[in-house]
């Protein structure tokens, strides 16, 4: 969790800003994982204030991020095994 982005911290991270919009003052970032390995990132991110983010907000992401790499590998291992 990033809640006190500053210009030392978007050039630390090598942020870059997606269709010319303002950088984050804060964000969350958490990986999606499965079987351990990371096959994608999920993220939140204010561009109005610093500490918007709360360690309730980290734990929310972060069970949305692990229930959205289980669907995931389910529907991996559907498609390997024809099923969908």
């Amino acid at each position: 969790m990033l809640n006190q982005i500053d210009d030392r911290v978007i050039e630390e991270y090598n942020s870059k800003r997606i269709g010319g919009g303002e950088y984050a003052l804060s964000a969350i970032f958490v990986p999606m994982l499965i079987r351990g390995e990371a096959r994608g990132v999920i993220s939140i991110q204010n561009i109005e204030r610093k500490n918007a983010f709360t360690d309730s907000d980290l734990r929310l992401l972060t069970t949305l991020a692990s229930s959205m790499s289980v669907a995931l590998e389910m529907r991996v291992f559907l498609k390997r095994h024809n099923v969908c």
